[in-house]
């Protein structure tokens, strides 16, 4: 299976309106294993927020991924705000005109970052974060709460570049603010999971859809969705040594870890002029997990 089929597949799927086959199956599933877990609010959280931490990722098809939630609801929590628990996220990331950022990914190198501005639709609020890979293996995330209108809505407008970069960002960029723009918005669903009794989070995304930024900081193009039916599962602990139920399921059911960043992924699917070697595998995992659901 090659990377020009995987986006054809995408651009198939381009102008496409609602909600997808695949992203309605998975809020089924999801719907009916919710009921069983406890719920815990967002000022709970305490040190599960996980600013520095271990990440694996899993990309899985919607019927595995509620099997293992149901058979791991007695170790988990779900987040709830307002009775809510599907939450809507939109984030716009910025890089240099030459791509810098994803070509420092792309490469492997240590230290790679991320740079984002998450807005979170349901509540209105909106946080600028950096993200640093760390040389054991670690992410290490800055977080700056933003002052954004019109809650609900995706965008940035008033934010002038790099203007609202505070110092702490600034100092911890591994190049000049002045050479970023908009390069890539991402839109997708999520649901959170709290660890009973450790410092754990899982997020399960859903409905990821991409466009490309040109500069813009609102979104002015009809996004595309990825393959549908596929869950991007993300486990977040405090360190290598520390226990985790879901882990250990997906290891029993033979579900390797994958590196899948949404930027880079999204990126290198709509931008054919990229190298993307790299992220090959990722392309190849959202093909086959999205048409064996």
């Amino acid at each position: 299976m090659t990377s020009s089929s995987t986006e054809a597949a995408l651009a198939s799927r381009r102008g496409a309106a609602g909600v997808g086959d695949g992203e309605e199956s998975l809020a089924r599933a999801l719907l009916s294993v919710l009921p069983g877990l406890a719920h815990i609010r967002l000022e709970e959280l305490g040190e599960a927020r996980l600013l520095e931490r271990v990440d694996e990722k899993y990309l899985l098809p919607v019927a595995l991924c509620a099997e293992l939630l149901q058979r791991a609801s007695a170790g988990y929590r779900i987040l709830s705000v307002g009775g809510q628990a599907v939450f809507r996220y939109s984030t716009l990331y910025l890089d240099t005109e030459e791509r810098a950022l994803y070509q420092a990914h792309q490469l492997g190198r240590p230290g790679r970052q991320k740079l984002r501005l998450r807005r979170y639709l349901d509540s209105g609020l909106g946080f600028l974060e950096l993200k640093t890979r760390t040389r054991k293996g670690g992410t290490r995330k800055l977080r700056e709460e933003l002052s954004l209108a019109r809650p609900g809505e995706a965008g940035f407008e008033g934010l002038l570049l790099p203007a609202f970069l505070s110092g702490a960002v600034q100092s911890r960029l591994q190049l000049p603010a002045s050479q970023l723009a908009p390069a890539l918005w991402t839109n997708f669903r999520r649901v959170t999971l709290v660890g009973t009794g450790v410092p754990e989070r899982v997020t399960l995304d859903f409905g990821l859809e991409v466009a490309l930024a040109r500069g813009e900081l609102s979104p002015s193009r009809t996004p595309e969705r990825l393959p549908g039916g596929v869950c991007l599962l993300e486990v977040k602990r405090g360190g290598h040594r520390q226990s985790s139920l879901l882990r250990t399921l997906l290891r029993e059911a033979r579900v390797r870890p994958l590196s899948f960043s949404k930027y880079c992924v999204g990126l290198s699917l709509l931008s054919p002029e990229l190298r993307k070697n790299r992220f090959l595998p990722q392309h190849r995992a959202l093909r086959a997990h999205g048409h064996s659901s």
